[in-house]
């Protein structure tokens, strides 16, 4: 009788302990994923304010003698082409931060994809697409419009759109307020508001 109810004591004490183990785990497993969700949700917001950022560095009209410095120049380069190809130079390095950035961002959005709900996820795959199209623009900007003046300045004819030229000029240089820098903004407040429930 004693050992019945010795057993019996120790069976239910087995079985509390498995229920007490799996709730336990449950809860671990909630707080791993919920910290989880919640780095991820500041690592891309802090991507995303940072891009903004580089995005206006990379666009921002004025620069420095300094910038250019390191610009391998070859000793038959003629006068003209030189402070082109120095702006040329100047322009990519500020984009090489932006292109960096951009690739960690699409490694957190392949993140996003698998642990943030759908709503989120779709709101930063779109938020991804529309600042690496960004970047496309404005990489693929400088380089047609440096190239133009270059040949340009050669005395190359090329019939190049004074227009379409004009447009990649306003690509290249921007102001906060113009509509490329709109246009990242309003993925920046995009990525701000629906993250920020993983925040808290």
């Amino acid at each position: 009788m004693i050992s019945d109810i010795s057993n019996i004591i120790v069976g239910v004490s087995a079985v509390v302990v498995a229920v007490v183990a799996v709730f336990g785990l449950n809860s671990w497993r909630k707080e791993i994923v919920g910290k989880s969700k919640y780095d991820l949700a500041k690592r891309l917001m802090l991507l995303v304010n940072r891009l903004e950022d580089e995005f206006g560095w990379a666009r921002f009209s004025l620069s420095e003698s300094g910038e250019y410095l390191e610009r391998p120049r070859p000793p038959d380069e003629p006068a003209a082409i030189t402070p082109i190809r120095n702006e040329w130079f100047l322009r990519k390095h500020r984009i090489q931060p932006l292109k960096k950035d951009m690739l960690e961002l699409h490694e957190a959005n392949w993140e996003a994809q698998t642990i943030l709900d759908e709503d989120t996820s779709k709101v930063v795959g779109d938020g991804v697409k529309r600042l690496s199209a960004s970047l496309a623009d404005l990489d693929t900007s400088v380089d047609y419009y440096f190239e133009a003046k270059e040949e340009e300045a050669r005395g190359i004819s090329t019939n190049v759109d004074s227009e379409w030229l004009a447009g990649l000029r306003k690509t290249i240089y921007g102001r906060a307020n113009d509509d490329f820098s709109r246009q990242i903004n309003e993925v920046v407040v995009k990525f701000d508001s629906e993250l920020k429930k993983y925040l808290h």
